[in-house]
């Protein structure tokens, strides 16, 4: 199942060799990553094609996931994805590139948290990445957004010409998403995840809902507007009204009494 995910104010979709150039600008544009890591300067156009060339061990093409995230016709964050990896029902998060003017601003949790959330819902119950120990602001990153250290030591690492101590992180997921496998919502779902058909039956109609409900962020609040995107983003048959009182009337949805902000409600709420 394909892990891109709805982000108001951005198209989030999966990356392809045709893409290259779009990578390579954001590349050039971080460079100062790779400038880290390696001690070298960086090869933004080498880099770029190395991310469709070089494959983990182990892996087929269709195990590795490139998604980019575009501000107008701009890659301004990227992030790296191996499936069944470590282990199956686990992922590997290989790198999130993001376009340095826009560190700080917030969109790496949202893109990360959109991410976790798709993969949630489909059943992903562990995410890992490894992070340098010289890369600092990362591990502070990534222990906000919910990464602890695992027991496993990993040997140091050589990445150009720097010698690195390297942490393994994890980020267990809550067992939730496992029932949906079950709820028949699948069949429901084009394959990109979309939802193409809204059932009549009110307990399917309810799954169907929760489903949607899992692309908008826990705590954060949302315009109607910003609403209506993430629905658009999700569905295909373009009735976001319908869906957002839907959501509301089931509990999916919280939303203030003059209809200015609107928030995803824990379940059981």
């Amino acid at each position: 199942m394909p892990a891109t995910f709805a982000l108001p104010g951005f198209v989030v979709r999966r990356l392809r060799p045709e893409d290259i150039t779009l990578i390579a600008d954001l590349a050039r544009r971080a460079s100062d990553y790779t400038e880290m890591i390696t001690g070298e300067p960086a090869r933004p156009d080498e880099e770029a094609a190395e991310l469709f060339d070089v494959l983990p061990p182990g892996k087929k093409p269709e195990d590795l996931w490139l998604i980019g995230v575009l501000q107008g016709a701009q890659l301004v964050a990227l992030l790296e994805i191996v499936h069944n990896s470590p282990a199956a029902d686990e992922e590997y998060l290989g790198l999130l590139l993001m376009d340095p003017t826009l560190r700080g601003s917030g969109l790496g949790r949202r893109v990360y948290q959109g991410y976790a959330g798709r993969a949630w819902a489909r059943g992903v119950r562990r995410i890992v990445l490894s992070v340098v120990q010289e890369n600092q602001r990362a591990l502070r990153f990534w222990q906000s957004v919910g990464f602890e250290p695992t027991d496993r030591s990993l040997p140091e690492a050589q990445y150009g010409a720097k010698t690195h101590r390297v942490h393994e992180l994890q980020h267990v997921l809550p067992a939730a998403p496992h029932r949906r496998q079950e709820s028949g919502v699948e069949r429901y779902l084009d394959g990109e995840g979309r939802v193409t058909v809204y059932p009549s039956q009110h307990q399917m109609k309810r799954r169907v809902l929760t489903y949607l409900g899992s692309k908008f962020e826990l705590g954060r609040e949302y315009t109607e507007r910003e609403v209506n995107e993430v629905l658009r983003a999700a569905h295909t048959f373009d009735d976001p009204a319908l869906l957002r009182r839907d959501m509301f009337e089931l509990g999916v949805l919280g939303r203030a009494t003059n209809g200015s902000r609107y928030w995803r409600k824990p379940e059981g709420e």
